[in-house]
């Protein structure tokens, strides 16, 4: 919803909106309210291989600072992402748990499990284990630009800006929150705001 009031936004001030620093937005399924926690992500089984190894290449991208691996709890992940490509889910949250046993502050095996239980659209599982990753690796930005977007889907504000605010006190010229946090002053019906924040990301991009 959101991503359409930004490029209208974004042409009222005469700025094309594929200069504006904004990402491609994937398309939501067709089942996906503000509100439906139970149909985030669901998307077809044919699909959960290619949301999971997004979701791996973007906490690739963003997990830093990591403490050193349990030998033990690697061995799991590995077997649990082969899980994941074979669309074995829960085989793949099995091996996940059998990581954390072995390593329980290992944020990675945090965060891909996480992962996980949004694809069986456990969410309320899956944003306990995303802030458990956030404590493992406070310096990850990963866990909380996830939990943003689950808490802008379904409406909570107050919630998304607090993960928002946690991602630019780690990164502050962090792209994606700011595209989050325009969604949010969309929602809250201050578009002068959203504005500002779209043309801070704009130039950001540069």
């Amino acid at each position: 919803m959101y991503k359409y009031g930004m490029e209208s936004l974004i042409l009222q001030r005469g700025m094309p909106y594929q200069d504006a620093g904004m990402p491609a937005q994937p398309k939501a399924p067709p089942c996906l309210t503000p509100r439906s926690r139970s149909n985030f992500f669901s998307l077809p089984v044919c699909k959960w291989p290619l949301l999971f190894l997004a979701g791996i290449i973007f906490a690739g991208m963003v997990l830093s600072g990591c403490a050193e691996k349990s030998p033990d709890a690697e061995v799991h992940i590995q077997t649990a992402r082969a899980f994941m490509e074979k669309n074995e889910v829960e085989s793949a949250v099995a091996e996940y748990r059998h990581a954390i046993q072995a390593d329980p502050n290992n944020d990675t095996a945090l965060f891909e499990l996480a992962e996980a239980y949004v694809i069986l659209n456990q969410l309320n599982t899956a944003i306990r284990y995303y802030n458990l990753s956030a404590q493992a690796n406070p310096d990850s930005i990963a866990p909380h630009l996830r939990l943003a977007q689950i808490y802008l889907q379904t409406e909570q504000l107050l919630e998304a800006r607090s993960q928002v605010a946690a991602v630019l006190k780690i990164s502050p010229d962090d792209i994606n929150a700011r595209h989050i946090l325009s969604g949010i002053q969309i929602l809250e019906r201050d578009l002068g705001a959203a504005i500002d924040t779209l043309e801070k990301a704009a130039e950001i991009a540069r």
